[in-house]
Order: structure tokens, then C-alpha cells, then sequence
């Protein structure tokens, strides 16, 4: 006899609770997101590449989350200043990662981006990425506005950051605009 399958186990369980399957794995009822991905949706060139990524039918199995909301939800070992000013992606294991190793995280999922991904692991390269993604930031706003200015949106209406700059004070902080 063998052992019962998920999708069996699935139909036979009411619960809400996960079941067991297999190997005395844990199997859940919905499955969790193979990535979570933190973006900046006030940024118009940030949403854009997200859009881009969402049209994907591998993105199904991502979450989205907008960093520059105020009630998104972060995690314990990431900050809402960490989560607006660099690209994060929290792998299926918990493991948080950013800049360069965050695009490969994405880039290993996707078809098409799979190459990407293979040649960010050749020796020294995934370091030289992250140099080129530091020092990509400083301009980023620049890019930002342009990309805006030619036609890209930001997903979200918010022209106000709400993570406070590390050199205001709470409430002057809401009240600057993203650059």
C-alpha cells in the first residue's frame, strides 16, 4: 500500500489545520509563497519592474508587499527604513536577502531569468552586482522621476513616505515627499 498523497490528504482533511503527509512532512492547506518580495510601491521605476515580475505566471506563487504603506507587514528582522531604502525578498526557508542576491532570488524563479540567475553564481560576480546595485541607489530618485515622467506609476497614490528619515523626528518625517 502506499502512502496517501497530498491532494488526497487534502480532500479527506476539513480542518483548517496542516495535515501530515508522506514522510511525516508537514504539508498545509495553502501553500506559502515560494518568495515575498518588498518593494517601494511610491517609487514609479520600483513598480514598474514589479509589474513586470507580476506578468510572469510564476509570480502566482510570490507575495507582494508594499513597503511604503504604513502597515506592512515586515517581519521581525526587518526594519520599515531597511525595507524603503533597498530591495529585500524573503525566500520560502525565512531566510531574508537584498540588494543583488534579492534580483537573483527572484531571477531563479522565472523563466526567462533563469540564465540570469545561473551566471549571477559564477565566482565574484554576485559581489560585483552588489557594487553596481550601491551604487545604483543614490541615483534611484533620479531614476524614479524619470521613469515617472515617462509614463511609469507608482502602485501606490502615496507621494508622502511613511518611514521616517533616521534624522527627523516621527512626525516631521510624515510629512516630507519622496524624492
Amino acid at each position: 500500500m502506499t502512502a496517501p498523497t497530498y491532494v488526497t490528504l487534502m480532500i479527506m482533511n476539513a480542518s483548517p489545520e496542516p495535515v501530515l503527509a508522506g514522510n511525516d512532512r508537514i504539508a498545509s492547506k495553502e501553500a506559502a509563497p515560494r518568495l515575498m518580495i518588498y518593494y517601494d510601491g511610491s517609487c514609479g521605476l520600483c513598480s514598474a519592474e514589479i509589474r513586470h515580475y507580476r506578468g510572469y505566471a510564476a509570480s502566482q506563487h510570490f507575495s507582494f508587499v508594499d513597503v511604503s504603506e504604513p502597515n506592512a507587514e515586515l517581519g521581525d528582522d526587518l526594519t520599515a527604513v531597511k525595507a524603503i531604502s533597498r530591495f529585500h525578498v524573503r525566500k520560502a526557508d525565512g531566510q531574508l536577502v537584498s540588494g543583488a542576491r534579492a534580483f537573483t532570488a527572484i531571477w531563479q524563479e522565472l523563466p526567462g531569468w533563469r540564465l540570469a540567475a545561473r551566471i549571477a553564481t559564477l565566482p565574484g560576480l554576485i559581489h560585483l552586482m552588489e557594487i553596481g546595485y550601491r551604487a545604483f541607489l543614490p541615483v534611484r530618485p533620479l531614476l524614479s522621476r524619470i521613469a515617472m515622467w515617462l509614463g511609469a506609476q507608482p502602485d501606490c497614490d502615496c507621494r508622502v513616505s511613511s518611514v521616517p528619515d533616521q534624522n527627523q523626528s516621527a512626525p516631521d518625517a510624515a510629512s516630507r515627499t519622496i524624492s
